[in-house]
């Protein structure tokens, strides 16, 4: 049902650069291990689409699901923490010392990006709020947790109404109800998510600090 290729190799993209950020923060015991997780996940959205179109076996899959899972069952991967100091580095330079309101637009503005490329806002959640959420709202600028975070969540569901990687909210309602447009919810429902995302921000800044 979801032709959009392109949003799985960008997912695949995404988590390669993860490994490459881990694999290299020589600080981190388990990095070969932890980068070999992102690495497996990532080759595996670029690879769905050769077993789609049926010019690679299925089982390959397989093996890598299995992969991923020995790697958390043996202790092989890093905390969230881990993630935080990986995508930090991207983050540390946007953000001046001080900046409160570039600080609050880019968590909630990322974790809207984050969506919509996982399509699961509780999948983005973690990383960028161990990425920016914890260590500049919290840790530098005393926000309070609760508020940032559930906020947080908020502007990353704003994500999941602009994302086909979300079908069970929008491509599986277009498909049940006929309509000839499959992105028609998603259309219809930008017009709404971009000043929700505004509205996040600016009720993150002005209750959580």
């Amino acid at each position: 049902m979801i032709k959009v290729e392109w949003f799985y190799w960008l997912c695949g993209l995404f988590f390669g650069l993860i490994a490459l950020q881990v694999i290299n923060d020589r600080s981190n015991p388990k990095r070969i291990g932890s980068a070999a997780f992102w690495g497996i996940l990532g080759l595996s959205f670029g690879y769905g689409t050769f077993v789609v179109n049926k010019q690679g076996p299925s089982w390959l899959l397989g093996i890598a699901v299995i992969g991923l899972a020995l790697l958390a069952t043996l202790g092989l991967l890093f905390n969230a923490s881990g993630v935080g100091k990986a995508v930090g580095r991207v983050t540390d330079h946007l953000v001046p010392k001080g900046s409160l309101i570039a600080a609050v637009a880019l968590y909630c503005i990322g974790m809207a990006v984050f969506t919509i490329i996982m399509g699961n806002a509780f999948a983005a959640f973690p990383v960028m709020t161990a990425a920016v959420g914890w260590p500049l709202l919290v840790q530098q600028f005393d926000g309070t947790p609760a508020v940032v975070f559930a906020i947080g969540m908020l502007a990353g569901f704003c994500g999941t109404l602009c994302t086909p990687m979300a079908a069970n909210f929008n491509l599986v309602p277009a498909a049940l109800l006929e309509l000839k447009d499959q992105y028609g919810p998603i259309k219809a429902q930008i017009p709404t998510a971009v000043p929700l995302l505004a509205c996040n921000i600016a009720l993150m800044y002005v209750f959580a600090f």
